[in-house]
């Protein structure tokens, strides 16, 4: 009986140090469970001598205490400012810096945190040194008299950064560490009673599940894997939303957990570094064809050869045709653009293929013309013409070069000025001609190793040595850009008519040279998963564009999709479901 008794405090013993030690491990890992959204602050400013405004945040409320967090403006002031504070939790005080270029004034208004949850509209609190304030319209007005103006709010903050509680991963936590810490004391308690035991074991033992733990150490958040250009699994609750069971929990948890497991992307790095290593020549990683000797890294697309159905034939050719005639009704003229993607262009020069086989855009364009008189755009041959004097896509991306961006550009201005006679094509000579060994195709402008190359993850150098032609507008600053995200806007008043284009990524650099030609353009970018504007389904789902056009009007209106992704085709009327 006393044996059993012992026995028992023992195992009671071993419970509450584990215990102990799963709540220690859960403490100090709160930063993987427990994420603390950051605070936004947003105000507007006025005035055009405006240098930087800087935000600082104080922890605590003491006017003496020198604990803050600061944020500040990078680049051009814009009217609207917005910064964002990952510290501290819970702010007592307000600060707001403002460095000016000459001794005017300016103004401050609607100023807001945390996503506008919090205003402070009460204008009287705040007081400033370096200027004098005033309040007119809403608006705090400043009169400086020195070129740092600070402006503090002197009422106490009432704000807590929101947070995000992830019962799963502390879940993980909980239990592995209950576990490694109860085997450990039930091991260190048998050792002591078995003299025979080794401490090698108990260093293996303890080695083993440290091992074990490090993989839930840091979950990723993230959607999408650049290493792998795909999306990760998505976590999938033990009851749905109906208050059913998930009887596939335990195979979804496993595709969640595989997907994002702590070094998991450097694991992915080290073993594409060493598939890259070992090959001599040609290379195939995560569906893309690497070639050492010429330097071209190509995304595999599957979809390009496949050969479209009968019913997927008439169904792409009928939405298409439904669209133009949509077109026509309402006074504009339809272009449809089916660029060849960058694996079907460059097959024969790279020998990806034992045989050439055809783009399967062919078979479209050939059966929209004879169904529907319908003109479908596939500039192979026009690419193939400018290649003569340039590369046309880039070696380590899908995209046109800006040589190759320009002659699609010059080929759609000639067909164009057909409808259009005041068009005219912008000769090279208004561009700023030069060369780099990067990539530059989107609206943004900016360089970049290239998607194909990111996307396979490795360290090679040698890939980013090719020189590409690049041509910048020289009257660029006679051009309004405005926008956001998917949609811009540019005005040329020196061009002529309105056209709207709607498309995908190859889009964007021949954008760039149509902005020369056009009085306005409106562009939208409709990649695979962006549907928020216009608000849709689908990425290419009509009816939200339609009403676009109706209320825009434009001349012409360009729909773009490169050949191994224009299955949107088949959604661009959906059936009411």
């Amino acid at each position: 009986m006393l044996r059993i008794l012992k026995g028992g405090v023992m195992i009671r013993k071993r419970v509450v140090i584990s215990i102990i030690l799963t709540l220690l491990a859960i403490w100090g890992s709160h930063n993987y469970w427990l994420q603390i959204k950051p605070i936004d602050v947003t105000f507007n400013l006025q005035g055009k001598n405006i240098k930087q405004a800087e935000v600082q945040l104080y922890k605590y409320s003491d006017e003496n205490s020198k604990k803050f967090y600061s944020q500040s403006t990078k680049g051009k002031i814009k009217k609207q400012v917005k910064l964002s504070f990952k510290k501290p939790y819970a702010p007592k005080r307000l600060k707001l810096l403002i460095t000016l270029n000459s001794l005017e004034g300016g103004g401050v208004c609607n100023l807001k945190l945390k996503d506008g949850k919090v205003k402070l509209n009460d204008l009287k609190n705040f007081s400033a040194t370096g200027a004098t304030l005033k309040v007119k319209d809403n608006k705090l007005l400043f009169s400086p008299t020195d070129k740092n103006v600070v402006i503090s709010y002197n009422k106490k903050l009432n704000l807590h950064a929101g947070t995000k509680f992830d019962l799963l991963v502390l879940l993980i936590i909980a239990i592995i560490t209950y576990l490694f810490a109860y085997k450990i004391t039930s091991y260190l308690a048998d050792f002591k009673i078995n003299k025979d035991k080794s401490r090698i074991d108990i260093v293996f033992l303890a080695i083993f599940f440290l091992i074990l733990f490090i993989p839930m150490m840091r979950l990723s958040s993230e959607k999408t894997s650049t290493a792998e250009n795909r999306k990760l699994a998505v976590y999938k609750p033990l009851f749905k939303k109906t208050g059913t069971l998930n009887w596939n929990y335990g195979k979804d948890f496993d595709n969640w957990f595989n997907d994002r497991f702590n070094f998991r992307e450097k694991i992915i790095q080290a073993q594409h570094e060493a598939e890259y290593n070992i090959r001599t020549d040609f290379v195939n990683i995560n569906n893309h064809f690497i070639f050492k000797s010429n330097g071209y890294i190509i995304n595999n697309y599957k979809s390009t050869f496949k050969p479209l159905t009968k019913d997927e034939l008439e169904l792409y050719s009928y939405n298409l045709y439904r669209f133009n005639k949509f077109c026509e009704d309402n006074g504009s003229k339809l272009y449809i653009v089916i660029p060849p993607a960058s694996n079907s262009y460059l097959k024969k020069e790279i020998l990806i293929y034992n045989t050439y086989p055809q783009d399967r855009t062919l078979k479209l364009v050939d059966y929209a013309k004879k169904k529907y008189n319908l003109d479908i755009i596939f500039p192979e041959k026009v690419l193939r013409e400018a290649e003569k004097n340039g590369l046309v896509y880039f070696k380590t991306d899908h995209h046109w070069t800006d040589y190759g961006a320009y002659a699609i550009y010059k080929f759609l201005i000639t067909k164009m000025q057909k409808d259009f006679p005041l068009l005219t094509i912008t000769p090279l000579s208004e561009f700023k001609k030069y060369k780099k060994a990067k990539v530059k195709y989107n609206y943004t402008r900016k360089f970049i190793a290239g998607i194909e190359y990111s996307s396979v993850n490795i360290n090679a150098p040698k890939f980013e040595n090719t020189e590409y032609t690049y041509y910048d507008y020289k009257h660029l600053k006679n051009i309004k850009i405005s926008g956001k995200d998917e949609h811009w806007t540019h005005t040329n008043k020196q061009g002529h008519y309105k056209l709207l284009i709607i498309g995908d990524s190859y889009m964007e650099s021949m954008a760039y040279f149509l902005n020369t030609s056009f009085y306005q353009l409106e562009k939208y970018r409709n990649n695979m998963g962006i549907k928020k504007k216009p608000q849709r389904k689908y990425p290419l789902e009509m009816k939200p564009f339609e009403n676009i056009i109706k209320k825009y009007k434009p001349d012409a209106v360009i729909l773009i999709r490169n050949s191994a992704e224009f299955d949107v085709f088949k959604n661009m009327y959906p059936r009411e479901e």
